[in-house]
């Protein structure tokens, strides 16, 4: 691990020495502190300094899985029909599979955008979609968007790509995700296959179902629902622990944590507060009949004939299972993803919300609203992480700092955990020192008057620093 590294590694540390010296007063007060908040979900078990992961082994972990469950006679994940496609390719182009997918990853791999000639191929858009669903998952291209240059016979002649997050609503790329949707109904559709409502749910988890012989498609609505993190027995006996009371009277004891909040009149308070874990839950889902003319139909959950069941699932490099050590050593680094699959009168309609990824993007947000409302302090750091590197990838800057390059791939879980914890950092330091910060800053200040023009008030400023202030990369 090379020097960045060591620079981050006390704002971690800070944290651990803050929670760890909470003094009494703060834990007795802290249950009147505001406990639904997004800010600080509990940290993965993820190894945090496993920054450059290797996720080579992926593969060989998770179909070693599989044979050992179909040598208990259970039903295993299959990925995709491997032999039917590999012999639509073949018959196409008179190229294996794995030849034209090993071509299109390296492709794909090599830079961040542009355009692959696939005329060698042969392939119409539907068999190409399905040969690109397979280099994503293989190639953990989860962040890629691309679009199909269709020539006169009806085949790919090239595919311009890009990161999703550049695309707009009207680019009409195709995604990681829109490929795990349809590409292998379309695939089936294609050549003539029939595929069933009921299979076709189970294979790809899609939004649409049949009930009836009505069809709707469905728009789900999830919301944020925080789980309180229960505190440990140490840290109950020790008093660090805010009680939270229960629906039958009871208490529970969640863990500690710095809270930070801002009212509307612009107070800021910083404080020790329960500790949530983010989360989400199924609101209602919105069905849309097929059918012209027909109005679009509100599900709410919790309504009478209406009943969802969760189930959690760990998701990397394209494969979703229901148990995190089925991916070995990679294990800590696989997103939590929540299914719903919720039954009414008008059928059931399964979706899924990855909440590892929701959880990364409202940490980020929390990161840089935090460092922006103390720019006093930490200076131009929340404009630094939106700036700075972010040609390619939006988490440039953040990814330099962990001593990454801005192109690297890091799996969700280990971001998420970063921008938590950094936060946190930021808030212990402005929580223990920033008075102080306020202190030196009206010293300085001090010394000008209005007499002064800008010139010598600069150089007063530049004097009082040279001789108040050091520069120290560890801190």
């Amino acid at each position: 691990m090379r020097g960045k590294i060591r620079h981050f590694l006390p704002l971690v540390l800070a944290v651990i020495m803050i929670i760890s010296c909470v003094p009494v007063s703060a834990v007795q007060s802290a249950g009147q502190t505001v406990q639904n908040t997004a800010v600080s979900s509990a940290a993965s078990s993820s190894n945090p300094w496993g920054i450059n992961v290797d996720l080579s082994g992926v593969d060989e972990q998770v179909w070693n899985t599989v044979a050992a469950m179909q040598a208990q006679g259970e039903e295993p994940m299959v990925k995709s029909e491997d032999e039917y496609l590999a012999a639509i390719v073949e018959n196409a182009s008179g190229i294996s599979l794995e030849a034209v997918k090993t071509s299109l990853g390296l492709e794909l791999l090599g830079k961040t955008e542009g355009t692959v000639d696939t005329s060698r191929f042969n392939l119409t858009k539907t068999q190409l979609n399905s040969v690109m669903k397979e280099v994503f998952s293989e190639y953990y291209l989860r962040d890629v968007a691309y679009r199909c240059i269709v020539g006169r016979d009806g085949t790919v002649t090239s595919i311009r790509f890009m990161p999703e997050y550049e695309v707009s609503a009207t680019d009409n790329m195709i995604t990681a995700s829109y490929l795990h949707e349809n590409a292998d109904a379309e695939l089936h559709a294609e050549n003539g296959l029939s595929v069933s409502a009921v299979e076709k749910d189970d294979m790809q988890d899609e939004d649409t179902t049949v009930s009836d012989g009505a069809a709707y498609t469905a728009e789900f609505n999830w919301v944020r629902d925080d789980q309180f993190v229960a505190a440990t027995q140490e840290e109950i006996e020790a008093g660090q622990r805010a009680p939270i009371p229960t629906e039958d009277g009871g208490t529970f004891y969640a863990a500690l944590t710095l809270v930070y909040q801002k009212n509307e009149e612009g107070e800021r308070t910083i404080s020790f507060g329960p500790k949530t874990t983010v989360d989400f839950r199924l609101d209602s889902v919105t069905l849309t009949p097929t059918s012209e003319g027909e109005a679009p139909i509100t599900v709410t959950v919790g309504a009478d004939g209406v009943d969802v069941q969760y189930t959690t699932l760990y998701s990397l490099g394209g494969y979703d299972l229901p148990d995190r050590t089925m991916f070995g050593e990679n294990a800590d680094y696989a997103s939590t993803v929540k299914q719903a699959t919720l039954t009414c009168s008008y059928g059931t309609f399964i979706d899924k919300k990855d909440i590892t990824n929701a959880a990364m993007a409202i940490h980020w947000q929390l990161m840089q609203t935090f460092t922006r409302d103390y720019a006093e302090h930490f200076g131009v750091a929340g404009a630094f992480w939106t700036t700075k590197n972010v040609e390619g990838n939006p988490y440039g800057a953040f990814k330099v700092q962990l001593d990454s390059r801005p192109e690297d791939y890091l799996p969700d879980a280990v971001m998420d955990q970063y921008m938590e914890l950094m936060t946190l950092a930021y808030m212990a330091y402005e929580w223990q020192w920033g008075y102080l910060l306020d202190m030196r800053i009206n010293d300085c200040i001090s010394l000008l008057d209005d007499k002064m023009t800008d010139v010598q008030k600069f150089l007063v400023i530049h004097d009082w620093l040279a001789k108040n202030a050091k520069f120290d990369m560890a801190t």
